[in-house]
């Protein structure tokens, strides 16, 4: 029997719609080039050198919803190895994030100075001066909830312009913290339920966004830092629930919407820092512009390295005391 022919209209039309058919999107092709690139050559490293799967490779399809811009990868290196760190960096990674002062400033001294290090655990107005003197190639910090903690980093920054630490066009980017789930353990300020209305005026004290819009234009009139937009952690149940929507990421979206509703504010001005390893993905549906990756690529904490690389980093200011 002779195979059916394919020159038959129906058979063209069929062919037409499937060399038109979209293809499907997937969350690596929502991040920023930069991170897209990076993550493709980590993927490819990991099938090259063992079994294991790529992690960003098959990853469902996002909602599709207006976003002001693709999100960023933040890779975050608490608790990893210098090793790790210098190979996601020479695999085109640039954006790394850290929890904890002491660690930044000692990765800082011993990793490349082309990584852009942000600062992402709780910040203490006391250790500001420390944390910018001590990493030049600091890019932005992700916790600030108040307008001295703002004020300090812009004075420091303008110290560090005037003595030549950092370029004269610097601005370090700022992200306000906000507590979406509400609990005592978290930093950031207090998010408003998802269906509050917004403000009719800025100066409206009695509602509940006024001090986040405040902060916003006091960090937008100094000098020496630039607004960036939200950030938030959320709460470890609804990270792990398996509902397909956050809430937690839905009022910080909400937050930035009335914001700009109120202030006139372009969306693409206010990005949202929300999404870690346990939850970017729905992060990146609900809007996210930057996710905080760590574990998802690294794998598990590894407290030895934070013991080695303190003391590789106190002999290395050692040598560089004695040859002073």
């Amino acid at each position: 029997m002779s195979a059916p022919s394919t020159n038959t209209p129906a058979a063209a039309a069929a062919a037409a719609g499937a060399a038109a058919a979209p293809k499907e999107e997937t969350m690596l092709d929502r991040l920023n080039d930069s991170s897209r690139a990076f993550l493709r050559a980590y993927s490819q490293r990991l099938l090259d050198v063992a079994d294991g799967p790529a992690p960003f490779g098959l990853l469902s399809a996002p909602d599709h919803e207006s976003q002001p811009r693709l999100p960023q990868l933040l890779l975050v290196a608490k608790c990893q190895t210098l090793d790790s760190l210098r190979e996601a960096h020479a695999l085109g990674q640039v954006n790394f994030g850290e929890n904890y002062i002491p660690e930044l400033c000692n990765k800082a001294l011993l990793l490349p100075k082309t990584i852009q290090w942000h600062y992402i655990g709780i910040l203490q107005s006391n250790k500001i001066r420390h944390l910018l003197q001590s990493v030049p190639n600091l890019a932005g910090i992700q916790t600030v909830t108040s307008e001295r903690q703002a004020q300090t980093i812009s004075r420091v920054m303008g110290e560090l312009k005037a003595s030549g630490v950092r370029a004269p066009g610097d601005r370090l980017r700022l992200f306000v913290q906000i507590n979406t789930s509400g609990e005592d353990t978290k930093s950031g300020l207090d998010a408003a339920s998802v269906d509050t209305a917004p403000a009719t005026s800025e100066t409206d004290q009695t509602h509940p966004d006024f001090a986040v819009m405040r902060l916003i234009r006091q960090i937008q009139a100094l000098d020496h830092v630039a607004f960036e937009g939200l950030m938030t952690i959320g709460s470890t149940e609804e990270s792990y629930a398996d509902s397909g929507y956050n809430s937690d990421f839905a009022r910080l979206h909400a937050l930035r919407e009335r914001i700009c509703t109120t202030t006139g504010l372009h969306q693409g001005i206010i990005g949202l820092s929300m999404g870690m390893s346990a939850d970017f993905e729905q992060a990146i549906r609900q809007g996210s512009t930057c996710v905080r990756i760590g574990s998802a690529i690294f794998g598990g904490r590894n407290m030895e390295a934070v013991q080695q690389i303190a003391l590789q980093a106190e002999e290395f200011r050692k040598q560089q005391a004695s040859s002073s």
